[in-house]
């Protein structure tokens, strides 16, 4: 925390942006300052260390945080729509409820950040690192997640509705609940992933077969069947007995298997990729 650069913040928009302008050098080091009120906002707040600030509930709306330090930083319900975060350290942010659409975080450090219930509506998330975040509930319909790291991330009742997130990491992440109707998963690494009780109608990358009342949906490792999401593996050694006891009879099993191989058959061929 630097007294001077507190100070300077405080004396409005004008007077800041036209010091940072005169000292580009300058990195400004507004951690652990009370900024509770200030108005913050035509503040260019680009590279500006701003962690462990208490920044709930504030309006950010169009600000310039470009590479800025907000780790750590309480940014609950905080207004952040269409600001620009792209390259930002929020690595263990608090950004639950906080509005974030449409903003740029491309190349943002959100790992471990706390972004539940929170509005990403049309953000760009491209590239950004999302790995173990907690986005459950998190509004990120029409997002661009393209080739972002949410590998063990908390998607669990998100809305990904017609969400781009092709190349994307998704490894081990909990989708189970998640709407993902018209989402692009083309290239996405879902190894591991929970997709139990998801919606996936119109997504891109998984091949889908209905039969029987049922929805087989396929991805190279794992097939989820109504609300059941097992490894290939795991539906492929079942036995009779096993299926029974999820409530699948004999009969019905057998064409379980016959769908199942078909599919992995259509994967392995790459019949659907790209529609």
């Amino acid at each position: 925390m630097n007294q001077e650069h507190i100070n300077g913040i405080k004396q409005g928009s004008e007077t800041w942006n036209n010091w940072r302008g005169d000292n580009p050098e300058v990195i400004p080091d507004l951690s652990k300052a009370d900024l509770s009120k200030v108005d913050l906002s035509k503040v260019d707040l680009s590279k500006v260390d701003l962690s462990k600030v208490d920044l709930s509930k504030v309006d950010l709306s169009k600000v310039d945080l470009w590479e800025a330090d907000l780790s750590k930083v309480d940014l609950s319900r905080a207004d952040l729509s269409r600001a620009d975060l792209s390259e930002a350290n929020l690595s263990e942010a608090d950004l639950s409820e906080a509005d974030l659409s449409e903003a740029d975080l491309s190349r943002a450090d959100l790992s471990r950040a706390d972004l539940s219930r929170a509005d990403l509506s049309r953000a760009d998330l491209s590239r950004a690192d999302l790995s173990r975040a907690d986005l459950s509930e998190a509004n990120l319909s029409e997002a661009d997640l393209s080739e972002a790291d949410l590998s063990d991330a908390n998607l669990s009742g998100a809305d990904l509705s017609d969400a781009n997130l092709s190349g994307a990491d998704l490894s081990e992440a909990d989708l189970s609940g998640a709407d993902l109707r018209g989402a692009d998963l083309r290239g996405a690494d879902l190894r591991g992933a929970d997709l139990g009780c998801s919606n996936l109608s119109r997504a891109k990358g998984i091949v889908k077969i209905d039969w029987g009342g049922f929805t087989f949906y396929l991805r190279e490792d794992r097939t989820k069947i109504g609300c059941k999401d097992k490894t290939n593996k795991e539906w492929l050694d079942m036995d009779v007995e096993q299926a029974k006891k999820l409530g699948i009879n004999k009969k019905a099993y057998e064409k379980y298997l016959a769908i199942l191989k078909f599919g992995l058959l259509l994967l392995k061929d790459e019949i659907y990729k790209g529609k």
